[in-house]
């Protein structure tokens, strides 16, 4: 086996792991991380994985957790290393009070689009 095949595999397994985590989520109503629900309300996922950490900080308490696999270099060969790491997770309630009171100061594009995903809701 080569490198490339099994950086190949990793990266499959990983998306593959979070793809079937967030249907599952979406199918049953199960609490979702910032960044999925962020997207499922109509983000793009580029502005989504910008703000999902200050959002997930506005969402205050009594957030779940999640194991999310993410994917990393190894630092003393190169590897590609698959990691688990806890995500909050966050219930439907919790992100419409989120959305009701996070507005970015930095960036007046995503405080309007933050503004019209909380009168949507």
């Amino acid at each position: 086996m080569n490198a490339a095949a099994r950086t190949a595999r990793q990266i499959i397994k990983a998306r593959t792991h979070n793809q079937r985590q967030t249907s599952r989520a979406l199918r049953n109503g199960s609490p979702l991380t910032a960044k999925t629900a962020l997207i499922q309300r109509g983000m793009d996922p580029a502005t989504a994985d910008r703000f999902a950490s200050a959002f997930s900080k506005a969402a205050g308490p009594g957030v779940s957790t999640v194991t999310v696999l993410k994917l990393r270099r190894s630092k003393t060969v190169g590897h590609l290393v698959v990691l688990r790491f806890p995500a909050k997770a966050f219930t439907a309630d919790q992100i419409d009070a989120a959305l009701a009171i996070y507005r970015p100061k930095s960036n007046k594009a995503a405080a309007d689009l933050f503004a019209r995903l909380a009168l949507a809701a």
